[in-house]
């Protein structure tokens, strides 16, 4: 049920959610059915002022109230809602604060993509996507912003009572996981890599390598010491098996390339129509990013292959390099690019791959990528990543949120696997 709505909904952005009126009212929902429209008009006006309040919580920091007035409805009485994102803003604002980020304004929208509707009790699972307008240390403005799932409950004591949300949980990115990720969504919408030359594509001819060893443990999730320029690295443990028998050449990168395509499709869900789309697309960007950035193309007849690095191989598949986040890192690593020891001495052009999941532990497969995007100096004068990615859209925060937000949501095992693109 999940993937059947992800499939129609989640991939969707919130605004072209809001646009095509899915929020909009419509005739109301049985009791206990399960869709992914929310049709109850009251439960609706909680939800947006709610939201307000949330942004208020944002913008005021330890100043935002414990609760928030809700508008009175049909004759009905308004009510207190408590904030409960209160703590949670709280402590995210914190880290934006330290990592160098003066939020001015935020804004919030919801688009439901699971909902249970009963008489006195709604559920429903939203995409939320949140904006900040923010200034850094340097006074340059910038306007990053989050796509990430939550939980919602809302009850009410009869139906002359008014509704009021009773829980509010952040989820982890992989909810609606279970898709395959090389299942294209959206095909080219023109003749696919216009921008590609056929001079610089590799043929690989041979065996093929479609095996590989499983990953070691990652890389450290600890900052650096003050004070600590360590640019430590290791090399992945992906290569032990084929050190000295196959070397993948690339080319040499233009991380500022690698950044800009990065941030161009990751402000929605969106995806370049050059390239097909996927069910999940963190690799599809990742790899549209390297590309960007002067990586060539690797193609051969098995798109299995993990000498080979395509949207189209030679009998028109995409290669699982090019779309599957653990592939891409195995491609990565093939080509020589080295692992640094933890992820906070990544720079703008990196990768860094994530094993989250699933049931929230890392289980020795990558189940994500990010690109590095850019860079925050805090309070010290210390330099802290900015992150962009896709499924979900985030586009330039801060990778301690990011980090903040896994264990926030349930997390609770994470190996990382932070690849230097030089």
């Amino acid at each position: 049920m999940k993937s059947r709505i992800l499939s129609g909904v989640a991939c969707m952005a919130v605004t072209t959610l809001l646009s095509g009126g899915l929020l909009a009212t419509s005739t109301p929902t049985p009791a206990s059915a399960t869709t992914d429209t929310l049709s109850n008009t009251a439960v609706q006006a909680t939800l947006d002022t709610y939201l307000k309040g949330v942004d208020a919580a944002w913008d005021a920091g330890t100043k935002a109230p414990g609760t928030i007035s809700l508008t009175a409805q049909s004759g009905k009485s308004g009510a207190k809602q408590p904030l409960l994102q209160r703590s949670e803003v709280l402590e995210r604002a914190e880290i934006w604060k330290d990592a160098g980020l003066d939020i001015k304004d935020t804004h919030t929208e919801q688009a439901p993509v699971e909902v249970r509707e009963s008489t006195n009790k709604v559920e429903l699972v939203s995409s939320v996507l949140t904006t900040w307008s923010v200034i850094d240390q340097e006074g340059f403005a910038d306007e990053p912003f989050s796509t990430e799932f939550r939980k919602v409950v809302l009850t009410r004591a009869n139906s002359s009572s008014a509704w009021i949300i009773t829980d509010d949980a952040l989820l982890p990115d992989d909810y609606f996981d279970g898709e395959d990720s090389q299942t294209i969504s959206t095909a080219p919408a023109s003749q696919p890599e216009p921008e590609s030359n056929a001079d610089d594509t590799v043929v690989d001819e041979g065996e093929p390598i479609t095996d590989l060893a499983p990953l070691g443990e990652g890389a450290s999730e600890d900052k650096p010491a003050e004070g600590s320029t360590d640019g430590r690295w290791i090399v992945p443990p992906v290569l032990d098996a084929y050190k000295g028998k196959i070397q993948i050449k690339q080319n040499k990168l233009d991380r500022n390339k690698v950044v800009a395509k990065a941030k161009q499709w990751s402000k929605s869900s969106k995806m370049s129509p050059n390239f097909p789309k996927f069910k999940n697309n963190c690799a599809n960007l990742a790899s549209q990013s390297l590309r960007a950035g002067g990586w060539q193309y690797r193609k051969s007849s098995n798109h299995l292959d993990f000498r080979t690095w395509a949207p189209k191989n030679l009998i028109g598949k995409p290669t699982r390099t090019w779309s599957q986040a653990s592939a891409l890192h195995s491609f990565v690593a093939l080509a020589g690019k080295r692992e640094r020891k933890d992820i906070w001495t990544t720079k703008p052009g990196d990768l860094i791959f994530a094993d989250w999941g699933p049931n929230k532990y890392a289980d020795g497969k990558i189940d994500h990528v990010m690109i590095v995007t850019g860079s925050l100096t805090d309070k010290r004068g210390h330099k802290w990543p900015r992150i962009s990615q896709q499924s979900n859209p985030r586009y330039n925060v801060p990778l301690s949120d990011q980090v903040d937000r896994q264990y926030r949501a349930g997390v609770r095992k994470i190996k990382w696997y932070p690849m230097i693109m030089d």
